[in-house]
């Protein structure tokens, strides 16, 4: 049986080669305070918070420039801040 992850990097293939819309979070530099949705992560070595209350679609072709990438924890903690936005908690 195949790793969990296989499956997710094998979906997200087929997603880029359809060029479908991808579901993206912002991310930004003012971490002063938190809400239940969003939560505090670490990109490039800078405090960062994901605010996954303004969740939004975009097309595949505004997606210019690889910025950073996050560790695991802090996609899991993005999760959980989409959860708690679409209150699937």
């Amino acid at each position: 049986m195949a790793p969990v992850n296989s499956g997710v990097r094998q979906q997200r293939g087929l997603m880029a080669r359809a060029k479908l819309p991808f579901q993206v979070v912002p991310i930004t530099s003012n971490i002063d305070k938190l809400y239940p949705s969003e939560s505090y992560i670490t990109l490039n070595g800078d405090a960062r918070k994901a605010v996954a209350d303004q969740l939004t679609t975009v097309s595949k072709s505004r997606l210019k420039n690889q910025i950073g990438s996050l560790a695991a924890d802090d996609m899991k903690k993005i999760a959980q801040a989409i959860k708690t936005q679409l209150d699937l908690n």
